[in-house]
C-alpha cells in the first residue's frame, strides 16, 4: 500500500442522528461537504461519525452501523478520496456487503473501529495520518490514526 495514502487532508462528517442499517447517499456526502465550504480537492479523506463510538464495549456497538452507499464510495473515488473510515465495525449491510465487494474493485481503503471523532472538528479539515503495518498478503491492519489539527 502507497504510504502518501495514509497522510491526508481529512474531515469528519457527522451522520450519527441516522438509524442504525441506514444508508448514506453520495448526495449526503456532497451536501454535507458544500455546507462546510470544503470542495473534494481541498480534502482526500473523509471519516464518518455513524452513532457507534458511544456504544463501544456494549453487546449493541457490534449491531449498530450505518451503510457507506456503493454509490457514496464511487463519488467519493471519482473526487480523489480514496481513504475513509467510520466509527463502527462495519461499512455495509451483512447480507450483501455491497461496499466491500466495490472496495476490493477500487484503489481505495477504509477504516473501520474509529475511536475519540467526537474530539475531532466536525466540518473542519485537519492533517490525518494513519499508517498500517507492513504485512505481506494482508488485506487489513491495525493502525493508530493521528489528528494533526491546525490553527485558524
Amino acid at each position: 500500500m502507497p504510504l502518501e495514502l495514509f497522510v491526508r487532508r481529512a474531515i469528519v462528517l457527522d451522520f450519527s442522528y441516522k438509524k442504525s442499517g441506514d444508508s448514506i447517499a453520495a448526495e449526503e456526502v456532497e451536501k454535507k461537504l458544500t455546507d462546510a465550504e470544503v470542495i473534494p480537492g481541498q480534502i482526500n479523506a473523509v471519516l464518518f461519525k455513524t452513532g457507534a463510538a458511544p456504544l463501544y464495549g456494549t453487546d449493541e456497538y457490534d449491531k449498530h452501523y450505518l451503510e457507506v452507499s456503493p454509490e457514496a464510495v464511487s463519488w467519493m473515488a471519482e473526487k480523489g478520496i480514496k481513504l475513509w473510515g467510520v466509527d463502527a465495525s462495519t461499512v455495509d449491510h451483512a447480507h450483501n456487503k455491497a461496499t466491500h465487494m466495490l472496495l476490493r474493485k477500487l484503489e481505495f481503503y477504509h477504516i473501520e473501529n474509529l475511536a475519540n471523532l467526537e474530539a475531532l472538528p466536525v466540518n473542519s479539515p485537519f492533517r490525518l495520518i494513519c499508517v498500517p503495518l507492513p504485512f505481506v498478503g494482508a488485506t487489513a491492519s491495525p493502525l493508530r490514526p493521528i489528528a494533526i489539527l491546525e490553527d485558524e
